[in-house]
């Protein structure tokens, strides 16, 4: 087989293995990794082979990239599920992946708890009028304020945490 034959049955398998990204995404990850394997050829004395070695299995680099690309979504995203979801992913790779996943949710079940709570407790002090001089009603509810705006900066310092982990991952890994 020769080179141009090798790299080019390559690039269909990791065509096959991308296909849940769109076809120009794919022309641009095939785009890059032939140049990848044409410079990586020509800078050193490694034969094709040797580069597609070391690039591993089309499904190998097709997950890595399906995987950045999880990741690099969840990081320019606000949404909790989809950040938790990305820093899940990261989870399965190592000891950072496994905290930044723990502190984000226990930052979000805590942010939204001290939410809830402080959503609640003017609800059981109106109905319980009668067990508070008025001066705790206005300091009951001083205090729900307070709850509810805790929790919200929680939730926002959360979400900056996560996605800022996020990006510090998508360095780390990146496939080439």
């Amino acid at each position: 087989m020769t080179d141009n034959e090798q790299i080019a049955s390559y690039l269909t398998a990791l065509r096959v293995h991308l296909a849940s990204h769109g076809v120009a995404e794919q022309d641009e990850i095939a785009r890059e990794i032939e140049t990848h394997i044409r410079d990586s050829v020509e800078n050193s004395v490694l034969s094709v082979g040797a580069v597609l070695e070391r690039l591993g299995s089309p499904q190998e680099l097709a997950d890595q990239y399906r995987e950045g690309f999880l990741v690099g979504k969840a990081s320019r995203r606000l949404s909790p599920l989809v950040l938790l979801r990305g820093s899940l992913r990261w989870s399965a790779g190592g000891l950072f992946g496994i905290l930044a996943f723990v502190v984000g949710l226990a930052g979000y079940f805590l942010g939204v708890g001290l939410v809830l709570f402080g959503l609640i407790v003017p609800v059981w002090i109106l109905t319980h009028r009668a067990l508070h001089p008025p001066a705790s009603l206005w300091t009951g509810m001083a205090s729900a304020l307070l709850l509810c705006l805790i929790g919200g900066l929680m939730l926002l310092l959360t979400t900056l945490f996560m996605r800022a982990s996020l990006r510090t991952f998508q360095r780390w890994q990146s496939p080439l």
